[in-house]
């Protein structure tokens, strides 16, 4: 059994990203724990806060490992949604996972804010 996470656009039913097992990357969005959108469900938004806090950690977590920004890709790499987080170095997540901030990013400050349904 895994991890599903699920980004979507607020009054849409698709989802416009999707991640599986990278448990790391969605325990730094959940710390703080954010707020339920509603009460009856896990849901929860994805602020510019919520990203702006997950990018300054991971820029952070990029130095320490001695990497820089021009590590991070311009798309996701074709095999990255096969990847088992949980088989992997987070040194080697890093890049990839500033390339989602900055796709949700966008997303965000396009429609105010996303929302983020997870299964576990």
């Amino acid at each position: 059994m895994g991890l599903d996470v699920f980004f979507g656009v607020p009054g849409e039913e698709d989802s416009v990203f999707y991640l599986r097992n990278h448990s790391d990357f969605f325990e730094l969005m959940c710390t703080p724990e954010p707020e339920p959108i509603d009460s009856n469900y896990s849901d929860f938004a994805v602020s510019p806060e919520m990203i702006e806090r997950m990018e300054d950690q991971l820029l952070d977590d990029l130095e320490e490992a001695g990497l820089t920004l021009d590590v991070v890709p311009e798309t996701l790499p074709d095999e990255f949604h096969g990847w088992d987080a949980r088989e992997m170095d987070w040194e080697d997540l890093l890049p990839c996972y500033l390339r989602i901030l900055e796709d949700l990013g966008a997303l965000v400050d396009q429609h105010g804010y996303l929302i983020c349904g997870w299964s576990a």
